[in-house]
Parts: structure tokens; C-alpha cells; sequence
């Protein structure tokens, strides 16, 4: 078994401008529609983290997209042709963005991945062995 690098799901900072918004219901007053769509979001936010996972071994890079029907995408190192970050003033404030990863298929979109630098750092560091 390969030991992984780096394995996660998106980041729940990436859900943050949502639950911003939501506070605007409770400050508003009604206190009954906060909680109504609060637990809705939690709940959706949930499923949505879920259905996006990436994990960073040695030599490739998987993506497993899906909750009740995942596919599987594997990128080996060597043909990963370029990569590219993608951040709105949340995405910057909150340390998250959008991954676009350039591969022999075309391009990939992460999102909601916490770091991308980091990440980005990570597999061209990988790259150059």
C-alpha cells in the first residue's frame, strides 16, 4: 500500500461566504428560518465536501468525484503539463481556491481546495523528483 502524501476532502472554509449570508436571516430576526436554513446548508455542505476527494501519492495524483456514484481519475506526475490557481477575495481571505490542473485528458477543476498553494508547491515539487 502506497502512503499518501496528501489526502483530503474541500475545505470547510470553502462553505464560509455561504454561512455569511445566512447570518443575515438571523440578524434579520426570524429565528425559526435561520435554523430551517442552517441545518439545510450543513447539510447540503456535507454532501457536496464529500463528493470531492484528492489524494497526492509519490507518483500520481487521484481524484475521486461523486458520492453515490464516484469516479476515479488518476494523473501520473510526469504528465501533468501545468497547473493554475483560481481566487476570489473569499477564496483569498479564507485560504481556499480553485486547483485547475492541465493533464493528457485536458484540464481538471479542483474547487474548494484549502492551501492551493501549498498544494500546487507540493506536486511541483513532486514533478522534479
Amino acid at each position: 500500500m502506497e502512503e499518501a502524501l496528501y489526502s483530503s476532502y474541500r475545505g470547510w472554509n470553502y462553505y464560509l461566504p455561504g454561512l455569511l449570508l445566512l447570518s443575515l436571516i438571523y440578524w434579520l430576526g426570524d429565528v425559526r428560518l435561520f435554523i430551517t436554513a442552517e441545518l439545510v446548508f450543513i447539510i447540503l455542505a456535507t454532501l457536496h465536501r464529500r463528493s470531492l476527494h484528492i489524494t497526492v501519492l509519490k507518483d500520481r495524483l487521484v481524484i475521486k468525484r461523486g458520492l453515490f456514484r464516484p469516479s476515479l481519475l488518476e494523473i501520473r506526475m510526469d504528465e501533468i503539463k501545468g497547473m493554475r490557481i483560481n481566487q476570489g477575495t473569499f477564496g483569498f481571505l479564507c485560504d481556499y481556491g480553485h486547483l485547475e490542473v492541465d493533464g493528457p485528458s485536458g484540464t481538471v477543476v479542483l474547487t474548494g481546495i484549502n492551501d492551493p498553494e501549498g498544494f500546487e508547491k507540493l506536486i511541483k515539487d513532486l514533478k522534479r523528483g
